[in-house]
């Protein structure tokens, strides 16, 4: 599975491969215009990515909720920044500019330094076109998020980084919001009205932890807290449905390319079993799956999986999966599996593998 200067018009379209645009773009008429890509363009690109990434900005918070109460004008796709070798890979065919400062330059791989404020790079199809994704850089560990701004801010994975039912991963609205905290603009103010009002009681506790005591979103949290009935009242809270199967076997796919099993928890049950296993057995719990994905890496120079169907019903999901690379020893691999998982309660409990 995963293998997803200035001008340009203002209006939405489609890419020549068939990535769709959303309408609407904002004019910035020093750095170009922006007609920001529809969050199915940026799946269809970034869900073969071997690397974490995740939907920001004011799309992040509509993910949450489930809806949208404003326009917007760019779509921000975060990753960490020891990812971005990874990153230009899959972008390389577009044109590409880190902007700081003010000011934007071509992107060509290199690594970006944070003390210059090299945060962002700016992308668009073609030199002549309007921009089209913001991808945000950040920081991270091998379990834990990290806010940019406040590195003593750091957050496990599988609570900074949610995902819908779909199997989009967005980052989480406390975090989001946090971001938003800072210098703020009425589409801000805006945002954590609609929010803040349907976040859970844990996630209104760590966004006033982590605010300033006087910031004026407090004024908020606590009168949403007290009309709940206090901090512990979590009847009211969002009810978060399960994720679907096509999502939950997305999800897995993803822990494949990048070799990364520790969202497993997220989408793979206790009780798991993996009938295929590795030749040896069965395989069985979260950690056998784990142990699957970074042994699958371990006789890889590198190694590219993409997803060329995925379709479910119900409590299953069937996807036939490319898998290419070449071992240490030099041999290329070329090949194809169907791999069909059940779902309970939003997490695989079975799994069956073939080469197709």
């Amino acid at each position: 599975m995963p293998t997803v200067s200035s001008g340009g018009s203002p209006r939405g379209g489609t890419r020549p491969d068939g990535d769709a645009v959303a309408s609407g773009s904002v004019a910035a008429p020093d750095l170009g215009t922006w007609t920001p890509l529809g969050l199915e363009g940026v799946i269809k690109r970034f869900s073969p990515a071997p690397f974490r990434w995740w939907i920001g900005g004011g799309r992040a918070l509509d993910l949450h909720l489930g809806r949208s109460w404003r326009d917007h004008g760019d779509t921000d796709v975060g990753v960490v920044r020891s990812d971005l070798r990874s990153v230009y890979a899959l972008l390389s065919d577009w044109d590409l500019h880190v902007a700081a400062a003010g000011h934007l330059k071509a992107w060509h791989g290199e690594p970006l330094d944070a003390a210059l404020h090299e945060n962002n790079v700016w992308c668009r199809f073609a030199p002549d076109g309007p921009w089209v994704l913001d991808v945000t850089i950040g920081d991270g560990s091998d379990t834990r998020w990290i806010y940019r701004r406040d590195m003593s801010v750091q957050v496990p994975w599988d609570l900074a980084v949610l995902w819908t039912v779909e199997g989009v991963p967005y980052l989480a609205p406390e975090l989001q919001l946090l971001f938003k905290s800072e210098d703020l603009r009425p589409k801000d103010d805006l945002d954590a009205g609609e929010v803040v009002p349907e976040l859970d009681a844990r996630r209104r506790s760590e966004l006033s932890r982590l605010l300033a005591a006087d910031h004026p979103w407090q004024r908020l949290l606590g009168a949403t807290q007290e009309s709940r009935g206090g901090a512990d009242g979590l009847s009211d809270d969002k009810v978060v449905r399960p994720m679907s199967s096509v999502g939950v076997l997305r999800a897995m796919l993803v822990m494949f390319a990048s070799g990364d099993p520790s969202d497993a928890a997220a989408v793979v049950a206790d009780e798991y079993l993996d009938h295929q296993g590795l030749g040896i057995g069965p395989i069985r719990g979260i950690d056998g799956f784990a142990m699957v994905v970074r042994t699958s890496h371990v006789a890889y120079e590198h190694q590219e999986i993409s997803i060329e169907d995925l379709f479910g019903v119900d409590d299953r999901a069937v996807a036939r999966i490319r898998w290419r690379g070449q071992r240490h020893d030099g041999a290329v691999v070329d090949r194809e599996t169907i791999d069909i998982i059940r779902v309970a309660d939003g997490r695989a409990v079975e799994h069956w593998g073939a080469r197709a």
